[in-house]
């Protein structure tokens, strides 16, 4: 009888810890992917919202080149904490191939200003009011990464959350091979 009992138990543990690992693994999931409708997909034409330059001239064009932007909001919990695996990605980008730019969005041209300074942000940095980010490059209050070609059609993508650490290697080389892939 106690033994019936053990095993029972046993049972019901490893039935609730599967349970468990799966609701989370699907929490998981969901956190990392984009619903359709939350951004630009792939093979649609890219519409920039209005841009001011803080660092670098006007917006570049592609010029047989492709563009890598990273688009945020300072108002993202995230965003300071990437910039050096932002800084990363533009430094390991080939020159010949691509060309890197971030857009942010803040309240004013100061604000991304010194968000920029204080995170040490590199490269071309644009401003553009949060509401015409949201509603060009369909984000919200987050981090998309683009690849556009020369006619402005996105090639590749990637949204949000700061890369760790230990899978930071694994993405740069992701975008890297990609932008190999997709280089004219």
């Amino acid at each position: 009888m106690k033994t019936k009992r053990v095993a029972l138990a046993l049972a019901a543990f490893l039935i609730a810890y599967v349970v468990v690992t799966l609701i989370w693994m699907t929490i998981q999931r969901q956190s990392l992917e984009v619903p359709e409708k939350d951004t630009i997909r792939v093979g649609e034409r890219v519409v920039l919202p209005k841009l001011q330059p803080i660092r670098g001239g006007p917006f570049p064009q592609a010029e047989g080149k492709l563009l890598f932007v990273t688009a945020f909001s300072i108002a993202c919990p995230f965003s300071a904490e990437s910039v050096p695996f932002w800084n990363r990605i533009r430094q390991a980008l080939p020159p010949d191939r691509a060309r890197y730019v971030s857009i942010g969005c803040a309240r004013s041209i100061d604000e991304l200003q010194a968000f920029a300074q204080r995170t040490k942000l590199e490269g071309d940095l644009f401003f553009s009011t949060c509401e015409d980010v949201e509603e060009r490059l369909k984000i919200e209050g987050g981090i998309v990464h683009y690849v556009l070609d020369g006619r402005g059609v996105c090639r590749a993508v990637w949204t949000g959350m700061p890369v760790k650490p230990e899978s930071e290697r694994e993405m740069l080389t992701e975008i890297l091979r990609r932008v190999e892939s997709l280089s004219p």
